[in-house]
């Protein structure tokens, strides 16, 4: 799997308890960065996929379905939880809040969707001050080549050093 340097800047946990957003047109890799992260961190389990009736059920059953897996990790601090798709769901956001607000100790949420995950902030109801919105896009020329990122502070050092 080819590296994406989005993963580096969004798991950063200088980022702090804030839900991490990543956006971005279909087949990008968005998933894939979520649960190659999951993975990573030794919680695979934490991935939920709102596009599969299994968990909407086990939402409608119990809005907090996912709290047992909290109780796998018990001790290790904070957990990893991915929602995909769950913008797909009527008053997503309230739900986001709710689990937001209730574990935030406990857990760091990263969210997964489309495109539309962007324009909801141009609604009524907001999550201000609980996420950060990152945006992924298809392959740069730098993770295709395995190479790392241009460090612009470097850039700038070594035009010092030649001017």
């Amino acid at each position: 799997m080819i590296e994406r340097h989005l993963q580096e800047i969004c798991f950063n946990p200088d980022f702090g308890r804030q839900m991490r957003f990543v956006a971005g047109p279909r087949q990008v890799g968005k998933t894939t960065l979520a649960k190659s992260f999951l993975s990573r961190s030794q919680m695979p389990k934490g991935y939920f996929n709102w596009d599969l009736r299994k968990i909407r059920d086990m939402y409608r059953n119990d809005p907090y379905f996912f709290e047992t897996y909290l109780y796998d990790f018990e001790g290790e601090k904070p957990l990893w939880i991915c929602f995909d798709e769950i913008h797909k769901m009527p008053k997503w956001k309230n739900i986001l809040k709710d689990y937001f607000d209730r574990f935030e100790k406990e857990c760091r949420f990263i969210v997964t969707g489309s495109a539309r995950l962007d324009w909801f902030r141009r609604s009524g109801d907001s999550l201000a001050g609980r996420y950060f919105l990152f945006r992924l896009f298809p392959f740069s020329l730098a993770e295709v080549s395995c190479r790392k990122p241009v460090d612009m502070d470097e850039m700038c050092s070594a035009s010092e050093i030649t001017t």
